[in-house]
């Protein structure tokens, strides 16, 4: 999970993709792994993807809370 989620990341084989890697950023911390989580956050801090493709990470991850979290984490909710 986490190889493919900084491939996604770097882009490594294929075009980097923020909404892959933190989808697999997600299901790491779903299955108890929290390594990915300070990638996540930033990716999200640096405006690699936007609110919608956060949820959209999540909605892939079948954990929408953590995208929700996510959100909450970088922008305290209220994106500009």
């Amino acid at each position: 999970m986490n190889a493919a989620a900084c491939w996604y990341r770097d882009g490594f084989g294929t075009t980097p993709d923020p909404v892959q890697a933190v989808r697999w950023f997600f299901v790491m911390l779903a299955h108890g792994d929290g390594n990915g989580v300070h990638e996540a956050i930033q990716l999200a801090k640096t405006g690699a993807l936007d609110e919608e493709q956060i949820r959209e990470a999540g909605r892939l991850a079948r954990d929408p809370g953590s995208a929700e979290a996510l959100i909450g984490t970088v922008l305290g909710g209220s994106w500009s």
